[in-house]
């Protein structure tokens, strides 16, 4: 039996563990011990839910004037985001919807936006909610309790996608998109809101990144080429397919109605380096890596080449490199670098998509 894919498949940047998901060893005690919640879901003192009529209910919002994040000039259109997990604490199955989270290091959400979710304010005003994320061992749970606090945190992104579309993005074509588990719930809102009704003729673009996709998802149509409009990018990142073949097998995601695994079912890969179906790039098409830093984010062009091997995507990190290190752990994941490693192609990528889907009205 293949070893399941670690923890970090489903935590966000500034976030690494150390156990694998369900092992039956030493490092899947540690992850119970570490993570479990101390109570069941139905003992849980549920959090208040988020009233997203009000400003505070949002991580991000354009600010009053300007087009999008950082003060950029104004832009086209929007984003709705989801951040991926920043919680996983046993304390409880999902968070306070205000809680920001820590993560190891001290990583929270507002610092997951900065790294993530500014890479769209080229194109778009973005627009992220706080949410009751489910914790981190919601993941790994294989009692039903994990379930229900995943579902939990994705009701309330869907509440807040429908105040997004009712009130605050103004009848504009729009972009969806997020990493790790605010990808999973982006996945379920697809099939749930968008695919099959009137919203799928406004969507430019749905980037689910570093969630398991797979190959077949036909909700809406994979991305096939950069300018292609209402279509899906996603891609997970790692240094060998061969060690990694099991990611995301066995972290839930919503397929036909309800939860389960994708199981041993081939990913999709969308390179983000050529933006094909199962593309492959060299590091020269690679505009630029988003290395945070102390002071200001430095960006690396020609960082690494990528290319889609069985629906993962593997990269070719610099032998000498003193960043993008792999956590420990983490033999083969680059699952929380998903976006700082082709952060410039992804934020022209995003910009090339508004002006397409524009140019087609």
């Amino acid at each position: 039996m293949p070893t399941p894919r670690f923890l970090v498949a489903v935590i966000g940047i500034g976030v690494a563990v150390v156990a694998s998901v369900g092992a039956a060893g030493a490092q899947g005690l540690i992850a119970t011990l570490m993570f479990k919640p101390h109570h069941s879901f139905a003992e849980e003192k549920t959090a208040a839910a988020a009233d997203y009529t009000s400003d505070a209910a949002w991580a991000a919002l354009p600010n009053a004037g300007e087009g999008g994040a950082n003060g950029v000039p104004p832009v086209q259109t929007n984003v709705f985001f989801v951040y991926p997990t920043t919680y996983f604490s046993p304390q409880s199955w999902n968070a306070a919807f205000d809680n920001p989270g820590k993560g190891v290091g001290g990583a929270g959400v507002d610092s997951t936006l900065r790294n993530q979710a500014c890479v769209f304010d080229k194109c778009c005003r973005i627009f992220a909610p706080r949410y009751r994320q489910a914790t981190l061992f919601a993941f790994l749970d294989a009692t039903g309790d994990g379930i229900k606090a995943i579902d939990l945190a994705y009701q309330d992104v869907q509440r807040a996608f429908d105040e997004f579309i009712a009130h605050r993005n103004g009848g504009k074509p729009f972009i969806v998109a997020g990493h790790s588990q605010g990808s999973i719930h982006l996945l379920r809102l697809i099939q749930e809101r968008i695919a099959g009704t009137p919203l799928q003729k406004q969507l430019i673009a749905a980037y689910p990144i570093g969630a398991a996709v797979p190959a077949d998802f036909n909700a809406i149509p994979p991305c096939r080429d950069a300018a292609q409009t209402g279509c899906l990018v996603t891609w997970n990142s790692v240094t060998d397919a061969s060690n990694d073949r099991s990611r995301g097998g066995t972290v839930p995601i919503w397929l036909d109605g309800r939860y389960q695994t994708v199981g041993t079912r081939r990913l999709m890969c969308i390179n983000p380096l050529d933006w094909h179906f199962d593309g492959a790039a060299p590091a020269s098409a690679n505009l630029g890596a988003r290395v945070p830093t102390a002071t200001a984010p430095v960006m690396k062009p020609g960082y690494a080449a990528a290319k889609c091997v069985d629906g993962l995507l593997v990269v070719d990190l610099p032998a000498n490199r003193t960043d993008f290190r792999l956590q420990f752990g983490q033999p083969t994941s680059l699952h929380i670098y998903d976006y700082g490693l082709f952060y410039a192609n992804l934020r022209e990528n995003a910009a090339a998509r508004v002006a397409a889907f524009a140019s087609q009205r």
